[in-house]
């Protein structure tokens, strides 16, 4: 990822600052959700593209959204389910090639809490709470 945001040459190794200019692109330029946070995420785009409230919400509905193959995980589904020992040779190195996407990826989740917070996104009640709106 940090590879493609950034336009690295096909071959190129990233640096870090090829990951400090996907970091920036990502906090300017993309709304970021997480798949295993789907309610809060679903909220903040609520919040952010200025959907109104459901006041018919319907709570089969939204669970069937989220097993939907756009919300419940896409084409990138591990169909061997296997877990990869962090000792290992192949983890240690793929841990070490995609670094920069490793620490990305914490970038994100970091920006996500943050705007979370920024909008005020309430899920205690089982369904998105944003800024007193319930979705």
């Amino acid at each position: 990822v940090v590879r493609m945001l950034a336009d690295c040459k096909e071959g190129q190794k990233p640096r870090s600052e090829d990951l400090e200019l996907a970091m920036e692109i990502v906090r300017r330029k993309i709304l970021v959700g997480l798949m295993d946070r789907m309610e809060e995420s679903i909220a903040i785009f609520d919040q952010y593209f200025g959907f109104a409230p459901r006041l018919d919400f319907d709570e089969q509905w939204f669970m069937d959204c989220k097993t939907n193959k756009a919300f419940g995980g896409g084409a990138n589904h591990n169909s061997k389910k296997g877990k990869v020992d962090p000792e290992s040779s192949t983890y240690k190195n793929l841990a070490r090639r995609n670094r920069y996407d490793r620490e990305l990826y914490s970038y994100v989740v970091h920006l996500f809490e943050t705007r979370k917070q920024l909008e005020r996104v309430d899920m205690s009640h089982g369904s998105g709470r944003v800024n007193g709106r319930v979705y």
